[in-house]
């Protein structure tokens, strides 16, 4: 008999063990509904930008690398007609652009769309993308 007194102690302090340690070890679920935030910095060596930025009337501001010059007039006019096309699936504005002399070209472009929460991307979006790609391993 004691032997069986025995086994019932070790089975229900082990139980009790294991329930202790699963509420200890359980996260709480109250925090997961508030997101963190974090505060992002970058180091930027100021010497490698442009002294003039580009600056919209939305409040955006951008340095371009030092000696990239922006489009001329009928570089931006002809980008302009080709971002801001009816055929674009997502409405795009262009803002301005920037090239090397090595020709690296950098295009600054807002989206135009009053819809919130990226809603002026398609449904089929994905599937669009798999056709222009010629590729399955979009998701």
């Amino acid at each position: 008999m004691p032997s069986q007194f025995n086994i019932r102690v070790v089975i229900t302090s082990l139980f009790i063990l294991s329930l202790i340690l699963s509420i200890i070890s359980c996260e709480s679920t109250l925090d997961k509904s508030t997101t963190k935030s974090q505060k992002l910095s970058f180091k930027i060596n100021h010497s490698l930008l442009n002294k003039t930025p580009l600056k919209t009337n939305e409040g955006f501001t951008i340095y371009a690398p030092i000696n990239w010059l922006p489009f001329d007039s009928s570089s931006f006019i002809q980008l302009e007609g080709a971002i801001e096309a009816n055929e674009n699936l997502i409405p795009l504005e262009l803002v301005g652009g920037y090239q090397s002399k090595d020709l690296a070209t950098c295009i600054i472009s807002k989206i135009s769309s009053n819809k919130e929460d990226f809603q002026y991307i398609p449904e089929n979006y994905n599937d669009i993308l798999k056709s222009q790609f010629s590729t399955e391993n979009i998701i």
